[in-house]
């Protein structure tokens, strides 16, 4: 993950900036005719998600390593020369989601949303942190709260499941998940939220989507502004009889979902199976 978040800032830098610092051999990278690449930082552990300020600056969301070393970064090239020689910690909590919106920087804590107010152009925030969402609930298999903000400051705001496929005994072979999953009533999908206001909590939001075991990349699109994230689904098929290693290894698939409100996607009753191009029970 480290090393998509890196690919990613590369992408970002100002072409003026990237055609003058490429490194003879791209960062070591393949790249197609016309691209080009430096390493702009390589020492934020376990780096997930971030967002670009108009002026080049970079926000990390940083999940560290072994308890450690996780945090909100900021990061400038001064020299541009590609590479980030100012760094700047905001929040030393582990975190896999940053956002910018409305003036603010937006990040995620495993229970909720928090803010800042940041002035344009500046890598530290002016003011205290807002809560923006609380108590959402925590750990358990995926425990960090993706987000994302539309153009109206509509928060969408993912809770991951606690287990695999909801079973009472977590990835145990034989053990059969429970039915109704009565996990899916609190996590397992997306919850919409106002970006603005403070101290909100999960039955204040709207259970906008369920069925979506984790989503571990949200978007709007820039077309229709609508939502689409990328799920993590379900492992370990092999835990029953009937499917092989490989079977369990092929599915099932990671989905890219356009996701609609009231819309249930189908964990953990079905998944969709990569040979055989179609939902499963």
């Amino acid at each position: 993950m480290k090393t998509l978040a890196i690919l990613a800032t590369l992408a970002t830098i100002p072409t003026t900036a990237a055609a003058q610092t490429c490194a003879p051999n791209d960062a070591g990278l393949t790249l197609p005719r016309g691209f080009c690449a430096t390493l702009f930082v390589d020492s934020l552990p376990g780096a997930r998600h971030m967002a670009v300020a108009p002026n080049g600056d970079v926000f990390v969301a940083a999940m560290g390593r072994r308890g450690a070393g996780g945090g909100i970064f900021a990061l400038r090239d001064t020299t541009h020369d590609g590479r980030a020689d100012v760094r700047v910690r905001i929040a030393d909590f582990s975190s896999s989601e940053v956002r910018l919106f409305d003036g603010y920087l937006y990040a995620e804590n495993g229970t909720g949303v928090v803010r800042w107010r940041l002035p344009a152009g500046q890598l530290r925030p002016a003011g205290p942190m807002d809560t923006i969402v609380k108590d959402l609930p925590p750990g358990g298999n995926h425990f960090l709260k993706t987000f994302v903000i539309d153009r109206n400051g509509v928060l969408y705001v993912n809770v991951g499941t606690a287990t695999n496929a909801c079973q009472p005994k977590d990835r145990q072979k034989g053990v059969p998940g429970a039915d109704p999953c009565i996990e899916r009533e609190t996590r397992g999908g997306i919850w919409k939220f106002d970006a603005r206001k403070l101290d909100q909590t999960q039955p204040v939001g709207e259970h906008f989507a369920i069925g979506i075991r984790n989503s571990v990349g949200m978007d709007i699109s820039p077309m229709d502004h609508t939502l689409w994230v990328m799920q993590h689904g379900r492992d370990q098929l092999n835990l029953w009889p009937e499917y092989t290693d490989r079977a369990s290894a092929e599915s099932p698939a990671e989905e890219l979902i356009h996701v609609k409100e009231g819309g249930d996607y189908g964990w953990p009753y079905c998944y969709y199976d990569v040979p055989k191009q179609r939902m499963q029970v």
